[in-house]
């Protein structure tokens, strides 16, 4: 499914992650079963001289446990449970970072309205204006992820544009939250002894 801004969010992610030293494969406008294939392809490889894992999937989602491919829909457990330890020994121990930028619900966020005052300071707005997140960016202001409006959210604001500006701003209300969990839903963390007693 297409999904609109999403070739700026690949360009920006292969930038930063190229200039991180990663190693990158992109995959575009994947078929379900592509997807899987290559999911299981890549865990079943040696990865003993990798530091660690990032995956992105850029799409839409349909629920809170799944995201759409560009026939059908997969679960989001099925792009990380390939990489267990069991599973992708050549990766156990290691750190395995899976970011999904796709809806999980129907519901739109309100967003906050934001306006920067000079360059390292902004300030809260009252003012109410829904924006719907769905799309990732604001239809009518200028959006924090230095991209223009819906309209044209191909063109990307330079830095000095973005520090120069002083209109007003929208950001989604939860943009700034980053979650991590030791443990997978309806899983408990179990410690080893020696932990346990503080030894």
């Amino acid at each position: 499914m297409n999904r609109e801004g999403s070739n700026a969010d690949v360009e920006s992610l292969k930038d930063l992650f190229t200039d991180l030293g990663f190693d990158i494969t992109i995959c575009h406008n994947k078929s379900r079963d592509e997807i899987e294939d290559i999911i299981d392809k890549f865990a079943k490889e040696d990865h003993s001289d990798a530091d660690c894992l990032v995956v992105v999937v850029l799409s839409h989602g349909k629920g809170k446990p799944y995201i759409w491919a560009r026939d059908d829909f997969y679960s989001v457990e099925s792009v990380w449970t390939p990489f267990t330890a069991d599973k992708c020994p050549t990766l156990a121990g290691k750190p395995k970072i899976f970011i999904f930028q796709a809806c999980r619900g129907n519901d739109l966020d309100p967003g906050v309205n934001l306006s920067r005052k000079h360059q390292t300071e902004t300030v809260l707005s009252t003012e109410s204006h829904r924006t719907p997140t769905d799309a990732g960016l604001p239809l009518d202001l200028p959006s924090v992820d230095c991209f223009d409006t819906a309209e044209n959210p191909s063109r990307k604001r330079s830095q000095s544009e973005m520090n120069s500006c002083s209109e007003p701003y929208k950001i989604p209300a939860y943009a700034d939250f980053i979650f991590a969990f030791c443990s997978v839903e309806e899983h408990k963390q179990k410690c080893p002894k020696k932990l346990q007693h503080g030894v």
